[in-house]
């Protein structure tokens, strides 16, 4: 097994972050081995570890803070501290590492941006902790992945043309020089070219910086423009909706707890409402006064948008775009779906802005967005109520 390894760094910031916002599903086998684990004291001997949602199990959490069980003082793991890392749950180790695999028997890795210290960016390169993979994958309990791209899924292109491609967009959005609605506008036109002209290794060096410049003359990167029409907006309303309804944002699955939330939801898609219902690391304001779609009352600072657009990059170097990484789709609709973020990451951003420094996005903010967005994008199965 080979690993095509992102251009990132990492380093746990032990926050506890992850063991308060994520639902740990767990596998059979995790299910007999946590139930049976020797712990030293009889009160973590839980006979109930898991709860089971919609016929699959997951790991406990505290019905009133929604904190993982096992979550003790100063954000560290009782699991972890009683018996190493190897004790915890296969989703627990893995994170916060992304696995796909592409083509043939490699396996690309990327770290995921719903970690705060995935966002910093400081620490080990990723392949400091090949170790760790290599137990994850050699351990029977670790789920096997999906299949790698198929032919179908490649949409005609070859693997070279594909990766051409994919390479070229990356550093686009590294470099910051194109806005993304001149990078959508491309990739459209790349598709309509099709795989017969795409396919020529002699044209495509050439044909893709004149398109990207054609592309940035009719685009040029200005203040972004969203919601201007009320169809768009209800749809950007719904898409961040989807966002801030995190994994461990209703603890309580009654009919009382459910009607409510279907209170909130609707609060939301007719922009009322306030997003912090959805949990405590939402903004706190009511929705209408944030302002999202005033354009003109917003602007944003030198290199803001960088961590959300280095988040697309990552997704572009590792290939975690398309195929199993986003419902087993093309090359191309996984590119369009991929930039077509970006509305969605402008609305989140202005508003976390909004409580802190209405109308300025910073950086900050972007980060913010992009956590959101790469927690949700094709890991999250469409329609899901959470």
């Amino acid at each position: 097994m080979g690993f095509r390894v992102a251009s990132q760094r990492y380093a746990c910031q032990r926050c506890g972050r992850c063991c308060r916002r994520f639902l740990i599903p767990l596998g059979a086998g995790e299910v007999r081995a946590i139930s049976r684990l020797p712990w030293p004291s009889p009160a973590d001997r839980r006979s109930q570890c898991y709860r089971v949602l919609g016929g699959r199990a997951y790991l406990r959490a505290d019905s009133r803070t929604a904190e993982c069980l096992y979550l003790a003082e100063g954000d560290l793991c009782r699991m972890h501290h009683c018996f190493g890392a190897l004790g915890k749950p296969i989703a627990c180790r893995a994170y916060p590492f992304a696995f796909m695999r592409t083509f043939g028997e490699e396996v690309s890795v990327a770290a995921r941006f719903d970690c705060p210290a995935v966002q910093a960016n400081q620490g080990e390169a990723l392949g400091f902790y090949r170790g760790e993979w290599e137990r994850l994958f050699a351990d029977p309990l670790m789920p096997p992945l999906p299949p790698p791209i198929s032919p179908a899924q490649m949409d005609g292109l070859t693997r070279r043309t594909l990766e051409t491609v994919a390479d070229f967009l990356k550093e686009a959005l590294e470099g910051g020089e194109a806005s993304l609605p001149a990078l959508q506008r491309m990739v459209r036109r790349l598709r309509q070219l099709g795989p017969a002209f795409l396919n020529d290794q002699e044209t495509l060096p050439v044909v893709l910086p004149s398109m990207l410049e054609k592309a940035m003359g009719e685009f040029p990167r200005e203040e972004p423009v969203v919601g201007a029409l009320w169809p768009e907006r209800v749809r950007l309303r719904q898409r961040m909706l989807e966002c801030l309804r995190f994994d461990r944002q209703l603890p309580d699955f009654s009919l009382g707890a459910r009607l409510r939330q279907m209170g909130r939801n609707a609060a939301i898609l007719w922009g009322h409402g306030n997003p912090r219902a959805f949990g405590p690391q939402q903004p706190d304001l009511p929705l209408h006064r944030a302002n999202l779609f005033q354009n003109d009352q917003w602007r944003s600072a030198p290199e803001a948008w960088k961590p959300y657009r280095r988040c697309l990059a990552v997704r572009l170097e590792t290939r975690q775009f398309f195929a199993s990484a986003y419902y087993g789709k093309g090359f191309f609709d996984g590119l369009e779906a991929l930039l077509d973020t970006w509305g969605t990451a402008v609305v989140l951003a202005r508003l976390h802005a909004a409580t802190a420094h209405p109308g300025r996005v910073q950086a900050e903010d972007a980060a913010y967005a992009a956590g959101l967005l790469d927690h949700l994008h094709g890991r999250k199965s469409r329609g899901a109520s959470r």
